[in-house]
């Protein structure tokens, strides 16, 4: 498995410098390395952070955490899920008269509020 950087060095200049970790004259180079330096560090923070959520901790994991996908964890329901199974649950109480109408569409601008700000916020 790998991930691309979108950085680029000959492979002349990445055996003559040693894999960047010689003095570095040219700026393109120290920039690769700076940046390569960033991105360890990112590597071992997102580690860190699937480590103390108790995320199964595989490269594909990691790998998604990196590029900002969600990673898929098991048995896991999310406060939205939630919301809309209690909605349709008083979906039914209001199709046989026992909850308010009123009541049901207060709950839908409530899942639609907390999907908005989930979007705008995380």
């Amino acid at each position: 498995m790998s991930i691309s950087t979108g950085k680029y060095i000959s492979k002349e200049r990445w055996d003559f410098t040693n894999k960047l970790r010689n003095v570095l004259k040219l700026e393109r180079e120290k920039v690769i390395r700076r940046g390569l330096d960033l991105f360890h560090l990112t590597i071992k923070k997102k580690f860190n952070e699937l480590i103390q959520h108790n995320t199964d901790v595989s490269l594909l994991n990691l790998r998604n955490e990196l590029k900002g996908k969600e990673i898929i964890k098991e048995n896991e329901i999310s406060i939205i899920e939630v919301l809309q199974m209690h909605i349709e649950y008083f979906r039914k109480k209001v199709s046989i008269a026992e909850r308010s109408k009123a009541t049901l569409q207060k709950y839908q601008r409530s899942k639609e509020l907390l999907m908005i700000f989930t979007q705008s916020d995380y």
